[in-house]
């Protein structure tokens, strides 16, 4: 951590308040370093175009899709992936799509996703 301090010109306790070790800023570096930012563009996009909430929901998840297989290739897409905690990664994907789906009313996909319980031992 002092070498990394010193290269960026910080004082000690500066960095600190961004990272908490290592291996936060390993994590930062490669979430910086992959496809996010193009996923992040798509997804603003969707958000601020005039199509459907059914097709920009659909679309946004087909884009996070894309994403993922493609992170996935990379060395540090897969050292991301196992880094992070895919079972709360899908309870909170699955807690946003619900929500998402309750706030535009679509009432198939409220029925489907609300069959399953995030925090039950089953979830798929």
């Amino acid at each position: 951590m002092r070498d990394i301090i010193r290269k960026a010109g910080f004082i000690q306790g500066a960095i600190y308040r961004y990272y908490s070790n290592l291996d936060k800023i390993y994590i930062d570096l490669i979430n910086k370093s992959t496809t996010y930012n193009i996923l992040e563009q798509k997804i603003d996009a969707l958000l601020s175009s005039s199509q459907p909430e059914k097709t920009i929901l659909s679309e946004c998840i087909l884009a996070i899709g894309i994403y993922v297989e493609e992170l996935l290739k990379s060395v540090g897409g897969k050292t991301c992936f196992e880094v992070s905690n895919q079972r709360e990664s899908e309870r909170l994907a699955h807690n946003y799509m619900l929500n998402h789906a309750k706030d535009i009313n679509d009432k198939d996909v409220i029925e489907r996703l609300g069959k399953y319980d995030p925090y039950a031992d089953n979830f798929p």
